[in-house]
């Protein structure tokens, strides 16, 4: 049975499904570049009680198997642009509508761009193609399914959810057009069975040991630095020595948006260099070494999968931006001996948990959640995990460090303590849900502080005459008096 689109509508044994195709086509049509793939289906005994209730399919040339309910038929769609897609419907239902759909890049194709790509979903920026049709989407749950990473996804003022997959080369979506179908017990506990057969055909562990000729190196102090990684192998093991030399540093942009899974760096590190794995957003796993001393600015930056990082006692500086947009990192443990954190070093990981800071160092404390310098004059870090809506900075505090505040979607009000000085750069860039800030008159400069409304009402007190008062007429920020 086939199912052809021609940007209108959709046929399926004469059956028009006009709303199910405009939604479709809004989400694939701008995403992928021609492809094609083919299916196999092997009918487990469905409509049969005494066999399996489920019947499975795979699709060897995306790795994929699943298993969907017995009651549910299935059918290939073609495309024009050649797109191979499988739809599937419940056989029970009169309507024949379909409740699920999956699109599938091949191996050897790849994205137009990253539109619907997981950088601007788990950023909840996703957007769809066609402006009347964009809408935002929201992430509600992150997965795991066999090695595969996935995103459950509610496209907000669209009847559907999604899933998005990645087995560590292409993406996978799965669409659900009808929002009961989500809420409804039985087709609820449909799509969990679903989402528990996902698995991968072919499942190979990857190359765990990187050659020597793998790497360009330079020569840096009494070794060597990896000017860059050219190998193919997902789970890369650094050597200790190359070509007799002990490899000392990890150059800028090394790995920059390599596709490994899985690091782990050699005794001989000392440093990570800029950008070094900037983009890897495959990379879930790194080993640090007990050597490594310095994290420079955007080693780790978007690297979306990165879940957890340990940090070793010798890491005393940790560069700006350095993990900014590790958006499902949920955990990492600092050094006892870091000295410094760089602005935005951690800004956009919305999943971040838990900053561990050992009680040995003596550089930070940890006030509430708040990471401030051991005596007190200076806010460091508001990690972007805390779920307080209200922030009183204590007396004291003579500064925000840049970015202290940077991209934070639950604080609703601030209140800066008469003792501060200054604002660093960006510190209050991206307070998405910000009403209320109190900014005293110490404050006479907030020129590169980036506080602004972001679809939010925001009111700034302070004083009669004060700095506040004049960055609020001059951004049109609504300016009261402060108690």
């Amino acid at each position: 049975m086939m199912l052809c689109y021609n940007g209108l509508y959709c046929k399926s044994k004469g059956k028009t499904m006009k709303n199910v195709c405009k939604t479709i086509l809004a989400l694939v049509l701008v995403a992928c570049v021609s492809m094609s793939i083919c299916a196999i289906a092997e009918n487990e005994g469905a409509g049969s009680p005494n066999q399996s209730p489920f019947f499975k399919v795979e699709i060897p040339e995306a790795n994929l198997r699943l298993a969907l309910p017995a009651s549910w038929g299935g059918y290939p769609v073609e495309r024009d642009d050649d797109l191979q897609e499988y739809v599937f419907y419940d056989t029970e239902s009169a309507a024949e509508q379909p409740i699920f759909l999956l699109t599938i890049l091949p191996k050897e194709g790849e994205w137009s761009d990253d539109t619907a790509g997981f950088g601007y979903l788990a950023e909840d920026l996703f957007t769809v193609g066609e402006a009347e049709a964009a809408e935002a989407a929201e992430v509600l749950e992150w997965l795991k399914i066999d090695r595969m990473r996935a995103a459950l996804v509610k496209m907000v003022g669209q009847p559907y959810h999604m899933i998005y997959l990645d087995d560590g080369s292409r993406y996978l979506f799965a669409i659900y057009p009808e929002d009961n179908y989500i809420s409804d017990e039985k087709y609820a506990g449909d799509i969990k069975s679903i989402y528990s057969s996902l698995s991968l055909i072919d499942n190979p562990l990857p190359p765990s040991y990187a050659a020597a000729d793998d790497f360009y190196t330079v020569d840096y102090k009494d070794g060597a630095a990896i000017e860059s990684y050219i190998g193919t192998a997902l789970s890369v093991d650094v050597p200790e020595y190359i070509d007799g030399k002990p490899v000392l540093m990890i150059d800028e942009a090394a790995f920059y948006e390599s596709n490994v899974q899985h690091i782990r760096l050699p005794d001989s590190v000392e440093e990570i260099g800029m950008s070094a794995f900037s983009g890897c957003n495959q990379l879930w796993t790194i080993e640090l070494p007990a050597s490594l001393r310095k994290i420079g600015y955007g080693a780790f930056e978007s690297c979306f999968w990165l879940e957890s990082v340990v940090l070793p006692n010798s890491v005393e500086e940790i560069g700006d931006s350095a993990f900014f947009g590790c958006l499902v990192m949920n955990n990492i443990t600092l050094s006892e001996n870091l000295r410094s954190i760089g602005m935005s070093a951690f800004a956009l990981d919305n999943a971040l948990e838990s900053i561990i800071l050992p009680k040995e160092n003596k550089t930070f404390t940890v006030l509430d959640g708040v990471f401030y310098t051991s005596d007190m004059k200076e806010l460091v870090l508001y990690p972007p995990n805390l779920k307080s809506e209200t922030l009183i900075v204590p007396d004291g505090v003579e500064v925000l460090s840049p970015g202290a505040l940077q991209v934070n979607y639950t604080l609703k009000e601030v209140v800066l303590p008469n003792t501060l000085k200054t604002i660093g750069g960006l510190a209050l860039m991206g307070m998405f849900n910000l009403e209320k800030i109190v900014i005293p008159p110490s404050v006479t400069d907030l020129s590169n502080t980036q506080l602004m409304p972001n679809g939010n009402e925001l009111t700034i007190y302070g004083d009669a005459g004060s700095a506040a008062e004049e960055y609020a007429a001059k951004y049109g920020i609504t300016f009261a008096l402060r108690d």
